[in-house]
């Protein structure tokens, strides 16, 4: 390579980079904002009242069906909240933080749950999923 090659490689590298870290502090911005949080709260409030319609007696419940059809809106709303934040944060400084932890599991048993849709006893890890709500607590201090 010549020096003017690699010049030019240097600066599209460096355009690249500088890309990258205006993208991150914008998912930042975002993910920090209060009408994010906001957001996910209100997402949370109401995926947590449709699972509580659930009715283990009658699985053709219509309940039991709009859990269903809704699980996967919020499933995928909540999967992309956690790649936004990963994005942001790195995976590692993601998983440290306790609430971020937990957030990331209750979204794997979110996807295990939906892909055992006829296995009861892994239906039954839906429930485990309006642990959410707890991530509420999150904005009380001390929590």
């Amino acid at each position: 390579h010549s020096t003017g090659e690699r010049s030019i490689s240097m600066i599209s590298g460096l355009r690249r980079d500088t890309v990258c870290i205006e993208i991150r502090n914008s998912i930042g911005m975002m993910v920090e904002s209060a009408w994010f949080s906001s957001f996910i709260n209100l997402l949370i409030i109401v995926n947590s009242i449709i699972l509580c319609t659930f009715d283990p007696n009658d699985p053709d419940a219509y309940a039991n069906q709009f859990i269903d059809k809704s699980e996967w809106f919020f499933q995928i709303a909540f999967t992309i909240e956690a790649i936004l934040w990963i994005s942001y944060l790195g995976f590692k400084k993601y998983i440290r933080d306790g609430w971020h932890l937990f957030d990331f599991v209750i979204v794997v048993i979110g996807w295990v749950s939906l892909s055992a849709v006829n296995n009861v006893s892994l239906n039954t890890l839906r429930i485990v999923r309006i642990l959410r709500f707890l991530r509420l607590l999150r904005g009380f201090p001390g929590m």
